[in-house]
């Protein structure tokens, strides 16, 4: 196990630049016998080390001292399993570029969401969302897995909404939580290293919070009134240009909230890259055609 911990401090040094993780690691191996260190390991290595780990120091131990080492083990460890999860290349987060649909029972006119999915995807969605808060966790596993392969299909990018541990049994790309759901940074114990994870925000200091807690992309909204929003206050345009000079250049932002073919040009000349709608494409008589209308208008505006 020390060796373990060696090289997962090496890889917190080597991959993360973090001196004081990487100290409290090695205070952990002084505590213990010693072994040499090997070449630097590599950011996947050191996931797989602290994985290795976590499982290891999860066994329960009856003598008390070994007991509470094992304890201080467990916090510095899953430390350094979401510094360096944090770090792992998630590109498929990029395909929320465009289109963005969520998909809602509550929201469909009464279609199936698969259905509904497999025409915004047709229409040219570049990701899709699963937002489910009618049915139990196991009546949504199913669906949720039968739109993770259609996602797939059309190389597009499927997210589930708030439920972590839903996102990772269905192999989603990604997760979507809100401000009032599991905090980004916690929700990376839970998913893969690989799976992105999108973030609510309604002003420019959760935007910036969402990006400290390591989110992939951050949503901003309402933009406009929404109907899925009821009676919710719009953040407005003014708010998406706000959070776009304020983030770094290369942060991924999708718009949501009330968002048409009518004012989808005002969102992208705001500075999102990616618009998100529910009822613009799932409330429509035709979703299809909806779609390829918004992602036609959406390419318009980008060619200026």
């Amino acid at each position: 196990m020390t060796s373990s911990l060696r090289r997962l401090a090496d890889a917190c040094e080597a991959q993360l630049q973090d001196g004081a993780l990487s100290s409290d690691l090695r205070s952990l191996i002084d505590e213990r016998a010693t072994s040499a260190a090997d070449e630097t390991p590599s950011l996947a290595e050191g996931l797989a080390l602290a994985s290795s780990l976590r499982v290891s120091l999860a066994e329960p131990s009856v003598d008390p001292k070994s007991a509470a080492w094992r304890a201080r083990a467990r916090e510095v460890v899953d430390r350094a399993h979401g510094a360096l999860s944090a770090c792992f290349p998630r590109p498929t987060a990029q395909r929320v570029r465009g289109l963005y649909v969520i998909v809602d029972p509550e929201h469909t006119c009464g279609r199936d969401v698969v259905e509904m999915a497999e025409l915004a995807l047709r229409g040219g969605a570049t990701a899709i969302q699963l937002r489910d808060k009618v049915h139990d966790k196991g009546q949504v596993l199913p669906t949720a897995r039968r739109l993770t392969a259609l996602c797939h299909e059309h190389g597009a990018a499927f997210i589930v909404n708030d439920h972590a541990d839903l996102a990772t049994a269905c192999g989603a790309h990604g997760l979507h939580v809100g401000q009032r759901d599991l905090p980004a940074a916690e929700a990376r114990a839970i998913v893969a290293p690989w799976q992105f994870i999108g973030r609510s925000n309604n002003t420019v200091e959760q935007a910036l919070e969402s990006l400290k807690q390591s989110a992939d992309y951050i949503a901003v909204g309402s933009m406009f009134a929404s109907p899925s929003k009821g009676t919710a206050i719009p953040a407005g345009v003014e708010t998406l240009r706000r959070v776009r000079r304020a983030v770094p250049k290369d942060t991924l932002i999708v718009a949501i909230g009330g968002i048409n073919l009518e004012n989808v040009d005002q969102v992208v000349a705001a500075g999102a890259d990616s618009a998100c709608v529910i009822s613009a494409v799932c409330m429509a008589k035709d979703p299809q055609e909806a779609a390829r209308h918004l992602v036609e208008r959406i390419k318009e505006v980008r060619r200026g």
